[in-house]
């Protein structure tokens, strides 16, 4: 048997969040690999059809995260040079491209959200639900004017030589610091091209999921201040209404991930009574 080296590990390639269309007929998902240069990573989606593998993104881009617009389109957010010196100047944005599956076409950008998004899910044809990062100091940043934003730019940039850290927890693993952040819930439509917050700034949003029928928002979290606590509270916003309801209260139960089964809620959680936070329910 071959020695294992250490360059097997710069060599490994790792595959990721894979998803079918509706279809079933196409499938794309993300190779990440190693970058030992820039001591980083390099991701590029890929496209399964009819048994081939094919390159979708340019090798230029670091892509990891899209999703399907229709059966033969997919959006996928990437940073090119033009945001990237925005992003330097300390602007705060996502940008998404479009592009189509059944031909060899180049990538067009679909649109561009003043948000650090993390996970983009469409609801319907013009409507889609956002999960972003959400700076509880300045929570209302995506509805700022430029002149503004240059403000809290510079705000930022002062105290750039020292770290504050008034919460806990105020770091995590692969996030950094994270203090006064929170994962957060918008809406975006791409008719008005408006967005919605739709969460309260001091909630960490832990999972979420949209009904079948598009009209409601399930997600699990905590709202804290100072400290954050180990019990999540599962809540349901209307689309209609524009309302939100709780769900489940009580600071007694863990929750891992609240998700919709048809007209049924499935929690996935834990007392914790027997064998702690580990045990699901």
């Amino acid at each position: 048997m071959k020695q294992l080296e250490q360059d097997a590990f710069y060599r490994y390639q790792f595959l990721s969040n894979l998803n079918y269309n509706d279809r079933k007929d196409q499938a794309v998902f993300c190779v990440s690999k190693v970058n030992q240069d820039a001591s980083d990573y390099d991701m590029h989606l890929y496209l399964l059809k009819d048994g081939k593998v094919s390159l979708l993104t340019a090798k230029d881009e670091k892509v990891s995260s899209y999703l399907f617009e229709d059966n033969d389109t997919i959006l996928y957010k990437t940073t090119k040079k033009e945001d990237q010196d925005k992003i330097k100047d300390g602007y705060v944005l996502s940008s998404y491209y479009r592009l189509a599956l059944n031909q060899d076409g180049v990538a067009t950008k679909a649109f561009t959200l003043p948000l650090s998004v993390n996970t983009l899910k469409k609801i319907n044809d013009h409507l889609y639900l956002a999960v972003a990062q959400c700076d509880v100091c300045h929570p209302d940043y995506y509805l700022l004017s430029d002149e503004d934003k240059k403000k809290v730019h510079q705000e930022i940039k002062d105290q750039e030589d020292y770290q504050i850290m008034d919460e806990y927890p105020f770091f995590y693993n692969g996030a950094g610091y994270i203090n006064k952040t929170r994962n957060s819930l918008y809406l975006y439509d791409t008719k008005t091209q408006s967005i919605e917050h739709i969460v309260v700034p001091q909630m960490d949003v832990e999972s979420f999921d949209v009904s079948d029928d598009g009209t409601k928002i399930l997600y699990t979290g905590i709202a804290y201040d100072r400290v954050k606590l180990k019990w999540s509270q599962i809540y349901e916003y209307d689309l209609l209404s524009k309302q939100t309801s709780i769900l489940y209260g009580k600071d007694d139960m863990q929750i891992q991930k609240a998700y919709y089964e048809g007209e049924r809620i499935v929690v996935i959680g834990t007392f914790g009574k027997e064998y702690g936070w580990m045990e699901n329910n």
